[in-house]
């Protein structure tokens, strides 16, 4: 620190988040700053700071953290003297899901094609006269530019 800065004088400032800082004495506070009411030298003003800064956390946010943490008003009930006891109740095993049971449950995903546009595959269709079975038409996939799939 130069010599110059040890022997200026500096006031400490606040602004509305009770966040602190040092500004040269004698000059105007900038806007949203008022004075902590201490001045002094550099070193000074610092442990000053450092003294009453004890908590880091702007106060929004240490208020809305406060909020948070309070427990919601708890609920009156009257005290009655219980005839039946709860009863417990066993727990229903829930069934495990499979690769090949979630591969079941996801529908099929579409082609895309070129640019992405959505294709689907469609079944070819049998030559005129072919005495084919309706259930055993084969699917043949589109292909894409160039014959890729």
């Amino acid at each position: 620190m130069s010599e110059r800065e040890e022997m200026s004088m500096y006031s400490v400032v606040v602004n509305h988040e009770e966040q602190y800082s040092i500004w040269p004495a004698g000059k105007e506070n900038a806007l949203g700053w008022r004075d902590a009411g201490f001045n002094g030298t550099k070193a000074e003003a610092l442990a000053f700071i450092n003294e009453h800064w004890t908590d880091m956390r702007p106060l929004s946010l240490r208020q809305q953290m406060e909020r948070n943490q309070q427990p919601s008003t708890p609920v009156a009930v009257a005290a009655a003297p219980v005839e039946n006891p709860p009863v417990a109740v066993a727990a229903v095993p829930t069934p495990v899901a499979t690769p090949a049971a979630e591969a079941e449950a996801q529908p099929a995903k579409q082609k895309r094609g070129w640019f992405g546009r959505q294709r689907d595959e469609q079944p070819t269709p049998a030559p005129v006269g072919a005495a084919t079975p309706e259930s055993t038409t084969e699917t043949k996939a589109k292909r894409g530019w160039f014959g890729r799939r």
